[in-house]
């Protein structure tokens, strides 16, 4: 066995090792909480608004994303969308026709879903993590081993 092979080994594991680290990091600390159900309630509930005005759905997702703002690392998301929804909320408020603003709320609901999206957890980190530590482990454990038989 040549010198170069179990350095190649444990550079293999070492990199993968990092690679685990790296995933299942992400995977540990996306965002969960309190803000973040209550984004998915007020999503699902703006989409299936069926009041006499948008309004009230309005004002939900408005006092929604007040809340929202409190969690630093979904701040902008909502600021961005509190300044949409109010102008729809100033344009469409108080209509009276679903065909109006049903499409509409559609559309918010579906921004919020965004923001979700963004700040979920992405369910190819823990596996992806846990593959690249079993790759890690067997590379440096196949390092070791070069290293022994070198030695002797």
């Amino acid at each position: 066995m040549s010198t170069s092979s179990w350095k190649f080994s444990l550079s293999i594991g070492i990199l993968c090792g990092f690679t685990s680290f790296l995933n299942l990091y992400n995977s540990a600390v996306r965002e969960e909480g309190s803000e973040i159900d209550l984004l998915r309630g007020t999503s699902a509930y703006v989409k299936q608004y069926k009041g006499e005005s948008p309004r009230a759905a309005l004002d939900y997702t408005q006092t929604t994303l007040e809340i929202v703002k409190c969690n630093e690392n979904l701040r902008e998301s909502a600021n961005k969308l509190e300044k949409e929804v109010k102008d729809i909320n100033s344009q469409i408020g108080d209509s009276k026709n679903p065909g109006v603003y049903a499409p509409v709320l559609q559309d918010v609901g579906a921004k919020i879903d965004g923001i979700l999206k963004d700040k979920a957890r992405s369910p190819e980190s823990l596996p992806f993590g846990v593959l690249c530590g079993a790759c890690g482990l067997i590379s440096l454990g196949l390092a070791a081993k070069q290293f022994q038989e070198k030695q002797n």
